[in-house]
């Protein structure tokens, strides 16, 4: 994964101490790129549509629509967060299984 490898640069970058630091770092950095891609990335996806058509009949209704979309995308982004969190949980539990075995 591209992403990983490049995060992993910046944070050598940064001459922290611990290698515990450095994954804190490294999700610090990840965390802010899942809030870029997910939340902002379906907020301008799903505004855009609506926007260009709206804008060229009522310029005053642009505020109105954007933060329409702005609580989707927010419900969206909390919801992609939710479900990481439990296949991740699920993800663990399999392993341990393996492990009592």
């Amino acid at each position: 994964m591209l992403l990983s490898l490049i995060l992993r640069a910046i944070t050598r970058r940064q001459n922290l101490l611990t290698k515990m630091i450095v994954k804190l770092s490294l999700q610090k950095y990840y965390f802010a790129f899942l809030f870029v891609q997910v939340f902002f990335t379906i907020f301008l996806s799903s505004s855009i549509t609506i926007v260009a058509q709206e804008i060229l009949h009522n310029l005053d209704f642009l505020l109105t629509i954007l933060t329409i979309n702005l609580s989707k995308a927010s419900n969206y982004f909390f919801f992609y967060l939710l479900l990481q969190d439990f296949l991740i949980n699920a993800n663990s539990l399999l392993q341990m299984r393996g492990l009592i075995n």
